[in-house]
């Protein structure tokens, strides 16, 4: 998408109308609860992202019976955690997760969590009342914070850093695959780019808002509410799929034979008539 081609008034518009036409009012709309700890803020931000959520709570439940675990750990009992486990491979194998933030050189998410632990660490950003403090002060120091983050192989997107913040009481938007489809969608264009589309749900959300109010409308509950939809979007094609019956094993095959007769018939049509045959 060439984004300097488009007009951002108008692509904000299109989310809006999306929005109020296939969301349910924003007075309905849930209020995303995330962590009172750091250390849960940094693993699911890391673990949950481009998998289906089911899974990660099967993970979170391991990782709670691991020895130093507290539903209290900061950031350096997570190391701690991870360390006391052997390190980030063997803590892969106690969770059960070998997961990678990346399926083209990418890193076990056990690996990346890790050094996440580590970024905030050497911030000196312990609990989620720190990240907060830091996030409202702006300073340079917090800005080397997000730029460490994002040099975690596979982590450069920042979707993982935004998502973090948001678990800790930050608002925000996780521009991640189902809200960049949401925005897509509405833009009726194949892909957007996160950035891009973060942005437009940003400013929908400030549009929502005078409609509708600041306590009806923040930035977290659309992005829930947008990410709920998509959920169940995604949930309701599975069961379709699911619903289809399954062709036979002789429909397929004869299916086959025909596609590759046509396929004969028609390379058969295109060579060359042989000498022989024009005289």
């Amino acid at each position: 998408m060439a984004r300097q081609q488009r007009n951002i008034k108008q692509d904000v518009d299109a989310v809006v109308a999306r929005v109020e036409t296939v969301l349910p009012p924003p007075a309905s709309w849930l209020t995303p609860t995330g962590y009172p700890d750091l250390a849960r803020c940094i693993r699911d931000s890391v673990w949950s992202t481009g998998v289906n959520y089911g899974g990660v709570k099967n993970v979170i439940g391991r990782y709670a019976a691991l020895p130093g675990y507290s539903p209290s750990n900061d950031s350096k009992q997570l190391a701690a955690v991870i360390d006391g486990a052997g390190g980030p491979a063997a803590f892969a194998d106690e969770v059960n997760n070998y997961q990678r933030t990346s399926t083209r050189n990418g890193i076990l998410k056990a690996q990346a969590i890790r050094e996440a632990a580590q970024v905030m660490i050497d911030h000196v950003i312990f609990t989620t009342d720190d990240l907060k403090s830091r996030h409202t002060a702006q300073t340079a120091a917090f800005a080397g914070t997000e730029t460490a983050w994002k040099a975690i192989r596979g982590q450069g997107s920042g979707i993982t850093w935004t998502y973090c913040q948001m678990l800790a009481g930050i608002e925000g938007v996780k521009p991640d695959r189902m809200i960049r489809r949401f925005v897509a969608t509405a833009l009726e264009i194949r892909s957007v780019d996160a950035d891009y589309a973060g942005q437009l749900v940003t400013r929908a959300a400030l549009r929502l808002a005078e409609k509708h109010g600041a306590g009806a409308v923040t930035l977290g509950r659309l992005d829930y509410a947008i990410w709920s939809y998509e959920r169940e979007v995604n949930a309701q094609r599975a069961r379709a799929r699911r619903s289809q019956p399954k062709e036979a094993t002789g429909q397929k095959e004869s299916r086959a034979i025909t596609r590759m007769n046509q396929a004969l018939a028609t390379t058969e049509a295109a060579l060359p008539t042989s000498p022989a045959e024009t005289t």
